[in-house]
Parts: structure tokens; C-alpha cells; sequence
């Protein structure tokens, strides 16, 4: 009996993607930096930088990683640059990001007076961190909103049910089963408190028509 061959698979092509060119032309920089004396000169040119990446409003997501490659420094050079326009109120951090994955959410102070607010308004862009709380406020205020209802509900239906002896109550809960908790709800809702099972019956009747 021969062996046969082992056919080893063939290596994948890989198709490499040139990056595309930069299309940024100019960069607006906050004018009260260009006569404050305090900037060095790479701290003004990281500052070109940072405003060459961010919106009208100021906002940069840019990482310190690809400014340090434009200038050909080292990352922790790049950090420091950055920390020296915090201090001297040319940048502020908004939001800390994820190192290796995100970076952080920065502003390019143009005007201290402006709230963040107004920041977003102008550029008409919010930061992925406001999104994200404008989305757990939102989920939150529907929970609170169906907490609301159902103790309306529930309290809609411990009133019917003081009027009720425990063979209507059976009753109820026979209806919820039969044509669906939401519908009873729904009468319930539509009854002022202690009302009898057969008024209950009568609003189902109507409303399953």
C-alpha cells in the first residue's frame, strides 16, 4: 500500500491596502497661542497638531501615537507635550479612553467661556462618551417610566380586587389567561377603582369586539 502525499495548503493572498493620503490643508489654532510666550516651539507645533484633528468644536479623538509619528518623537515625548498644553490651558481631557484601543476624548480650548454644550452645538458632533450617556439615561428613563405603569397597574388592580371576593378573584386571573394579561390591564385602566367583575366582563366585551 503507498502513502499518499500530504498536500499542504496553499498560503493566502494577502492583499496590502496603501493608506490613503492625508487630505488635511490647514489648521486653525487658538490665536491667543500664537503670541503667549509661555509655548515652547514643539509645544506650538503639537498644538497644530491636535487643532489639524479636530472639529469645529474643538473635539479631537485623535491618539498621542499618531501625533508622535508625525513628528517622528517617542510616544512618552508626545505625552509630555500634551500634559504641557493641559497645564497652560490649551487642551483639556473630557474623557479617558482605553490604552490599545481607544484613545482619549480631548478639546482644543478656542474659547474657555464655552460650555460643553455649546461645543457640541457648533460642531454639531457629540463625543462617543455622551452618546453613550445619552443612551443609559434614555434606557433608564424607560425603566423608570414601566416601573411607573406597573404600579399603576398593580395598584389599579388591588383596588378592583377589595371589591372582589375570592371567587371573582379566580375569576381575574381566569380572564388574564384566557385573553391576555395586557388586555385585562387595559380594561382595568379604563375603570375607575372598585369596580365589580362584572363591569370588568362588560369593558372586556367591548374592547374584544
Amino acid at each position: 500500500m503507498k502513502p499518499e502525499p500530504i498536500k499542504l495548503p496553499k498560503k493566502p493572498r494577502l492583499l496590502l491596502k496603501e493608506k490613503p493620503p492625508d487630505q488635511r490643508q490647514f489648521s486653525v489654532i487658538p490665536i491667543r497661542a500664537i503670541t503667549d510666550r509661555r509655548l515652547t516651539q514643539m509645544e506650538l507645533r503639537v498644538l497644530l497638531m491636535f487643532c489639524a484633528y479636530c472639529n469645529r468644536g474643538g473635539l479631537t479623538w485623535v491618539g498621542l501615537q499618531t501625533i508622535a509619528n508625525h513628528f517622528g518623537i517617542s510616544l512618552n515625548r508626545a505625552s509630555v507635550l500634551g500634559r504641557a498644553l493641559i497645564a497652560k490651558g490649551y487642551i483639556k481631557i473630557l474623557y479617558k479612553g482605553f490604552s490599545g484601543e481607544r484613545a482619549h476624548t480631548r478639546q482644543v480650548i478656542f474659547n474657555e467661556k464655552l460650555s460643553l454644550e455649546d461645543v457640541t452645538a457648533i460642531s454639531g458632533e457629540s463625543a462617543p462618551f455622551m452618546l453613550k450617556n445619552q443612551q443609559v439615561t434614555a434606557e433608564k428613563g424607560s425603566d423608570m417610566r414601566k416601573k411607573k405603569q406597573n404600579r399603576i397597574t398593580d395598584q389599579r388592580v388591588s383596588n378592583l380586587e377589595l371589591s372582589l371576593n375570592q371567587e371573582d378573584i379566580d375569576k381575574v386571573d381566569a380572564l388574564r389567561r384566557a385573553v391576555g394579561a395586557d388586555v385585562v390591564d387595559l380594561a382595568i385602566s379604563k375603570l375607575e377603582p372598585k369596580y365589580t367583575i362584572e363591569q370588568l366582563e362588560q369593558m372586556l366585551d367591548k374592547l374584544l369586539r
